[in-house]
């Protein structure tokens, strides 16, 4: 990250190092977080605002995920309910509600839906991408 070296970065270059580390990572599920964080704490501290403070709690999270998630098998059912919920067409609903069927049977790379190789793009298998 050239930007942040020689001297206390200002607020666009902390801004445009987050947005690399978003850019760069392979996957989600790969994003350097504990990087991140770092890099929204300086921010956090010297503009804070409430977008500032959500983007933080988002990798907090996000390092925490695992462990305040495991074992929560309800997961996967909480995602596609709300996303079936949100869509606005039928086409969308039956394919959401496909999908929720399918990805319950223990076959998802991510682990959402407990591990395998579902090939589903929206459970972060990448074979699908």
């Amino acid at each position: 990250m050239a930007a942040l070296r020689g001297g206390r970065p200002g607020r666009f270059a902390l801004q445009a190092a987050i947005a690399a580390l978003h850019a760069t990572a392979p996957t989600y599920a790969e994003t350097d977080w504990p990087q991140v964080l770092v890099l929204y704490d300086e921010p956090a501290r010297v503009w804070p605002s409430p977008v500032v403070a959500l983007n933080r709690a988002v990798a907090v999270a996000e390092l925490e995920r695992d462990r305040w998630l495991a074992g929560y098998y309800y997961l996967p059912a909480v995602k596609y309910e709300r996303a079936i919920a949100l869509a606005d067409n039928d086409a969308e609903r039956a394919f959401l509600r496909e999908r929720a069927r399918s990805c319950g049977d223990g076959s998802c790379s991510d682990g959402s839906c407990g591990g395998g190789a579902c090939g589903h793009r929206s459970c972060g298998d990448q074979r699908a991408r």
